[in-house]
């Protein structure tokens, strides 16, 4: 995550929090009404007794269609972290406007590769789209140090639900070449054709899918990454 100069408006009640794995908690707010988002954007999160420049940045992980606002939140060592993930119901958090996210093409194939917490904008946007009724193939690619996956089980029930939408979490030890093959044997598996790629995660790993992206032949206009998710992505 990283610092946000902007101003947090509005207090807004945590109406539960779950530790979904030994890396990630989900934190859920409530949305009032009057709240809009678009799908995959940031917000900055404050704790109540902090100043406004010690507040953090978080992907939305929920779609604008769903009646709570939903924060992956990585396990850390720093006091915010520690203090976050010690909320409980009827708490308060400083919440700032929306803002960043994707330029999304709903009527284009979609190749969306997070790495880490850059998962969490791809699941506000897949359940946007599900609950949109879009008919659009979508390879969702997770690439995780480990095999705890946050919001995998969810992403597994769509698959099922749907048969154009596809998730496989991949532990995150590829090298760079290794990536390319990857790359071109989940376009062939899924039968994906010429779709556009959305990349989330560490400044790292963005660069190096970019990389592999270009060394393959895809047109750089068809890959896209917010740098403020980037930013967010790195979870610190």
């Amino acid at each position: 995550m990283s610092e946000s100069p902007s101003s947090l408006v509005s207090h807004f009640t945590v109406l539960d929090k779950q530790t979904v794995s030994s890396d990630y908690s989900l934190v859920t707010l409530e949305k009032p009404a009057s709240y809009v988002y678009k799908a995959g954007q940031c917000i900055n999160v404050g704790l109540a007794d902090m100043a406004d420049d010690e507040a953090r940045m978080f992907s939305i992980a929920s779609s604008p269609k769903e009646d709570v606002i939903i924060l992956l939140v990585k396990h850390g060592i720093s006091e915010y972290k520690k203090r976050l993930i010690t909320v409980k119901p009827g708490d308060k958090l400083l919440v700032g406007e929306p803002t960043g996210g994707f330029e999304f093409n709903n009527e284009l194939p979609a190749m969306m590769i997070a790495g880490g917490m850059g998962i969490a904008p791809f699941r506000s946007i897949v359940k946007y789209l599900v609950d949109s009724k879009y008919e659009q193939r979508i390879l969702l690619i997770h690439l995780h140090p480990t095999n705890q996956s946050p919001f995998a089980e969810e992403f597994i029930g769509w698959q099922r639900q749907f048969k154009s939408f596809q998730f496989n979490a991949l532990t995150a030890n590829n090298k760079r070449l290794d990536l390319q093959e990857l790359l071109r044997q989940q376009q062939t598996d899924f039968g994906l054709a010429n779709p556009v790629y959305y990349l989330a995660g560490p400044s790292d790993m963005v660069i190096s899918c970019r990389q592999a992206l270009e060394e393959i032949g895809i047109d750089p206009e068809l890959v896209r990454a917010d740098s403020q998710l980037a930013t967010v992505a790195s979870g610190r």
